[in-house]
Formats: C-alpha cells, structure tokens, sequence
C-alpha cells in the first residue's frame, strides 16, 4: 500500500500501515515494535485507514478523471 497518500499520514500511523500491510507483522508485533498497547495500535491503523481511503476517494482514479 505504500503510495504517495501514505506520506501525508502522521509518522507513527505510516509506520504502522507500513509494518502491518507491507511487512506483513501481526498486530502484537507492530503494537511490541512501537511500544503501544495493542488497543493503541488498533485504533492507529484504523484512523490512519480511514484517512487513505478518505483521501483516496476524493483523489482522481485515473488520468483523464477530474476532482471537482
């Protein structure tokens, strides 16, 4: 999933999408690797999915597609 929506994502969030989509690290290792709970974890990725696919959406799907 790395793309360029994922450079707007605040630090921690990018690293946590990166760990968990990229390199494929279950929940417990990614929340271990940042020093979260795993509650925070969770929460973290779901806000930062939140925010790419909001962004995702509004951006164009292709290059002859306009955003309004």
């Amino acid at each position: 999933m790395p793309n360029e929506a994922t450079f707007h994502l605040d630090p921690d969030a990018r690293h946590a999408v990166m760990m968990y989509d990229e390199f494929e690290m279950d929940l417990v290792e990614v929340a271990f690797t940042m020093e979260q709970s795993v509650r925070e974890t969770a929460a973290l990725l779901e806000q930062a999915r939140t925010s790419l696919h909001q962004r995702q959406g509004a951006a164009p799907t292709g290059p002859n597609e306009k955003t309004e």
